[in-house]
């Protein structure tokens, strides 16, 4: 965990929600993820290459690496928060939905 996520953002304690949504936010924005919560990183489809003799191939490069980042996403919201929110949000499998 980054230093600067500890003194940048503080753990939610939901009190606190305009501060830290405030904080977190331009978090994960300097580190290139905030896009994985308000849905303008998309998860891509897999590309499929179709050969002359009619089989194919999924390349699936760019989906594997866009839940990467989501799952970092959700993995730093997680970090800062306290553990009666973080109970709430557990079951959540995406940095949108988390």
């Amino acid at each position: 965990m980054s230093d600067n996520l500890i003194t940048v953002v503080p753990v939610l304690d939901g009190s606190n929600w305009p501060l830290w949504s405030q904080q977190m936010k331009a978090y994960l924005m300097s580190q290139g993820l905030w896009g994985h919560c308000d849905s303008t990183i998309t998860m891509p489809s897999p590309v499929v290459t179709t050969y002359k003799d009619g089989s194919t191939s999924e390349d699936t490069s760019a989906r594997d690496a866009w839940r990467l980042n989501d799952t970092k996403t959700i993995g730093t919201i997680r970090l800062r928060c306290s553990p009666a929110v973080a109970t709430l949000i557990q079951s959540k499998t995406t940095a949108k939905e988390t």
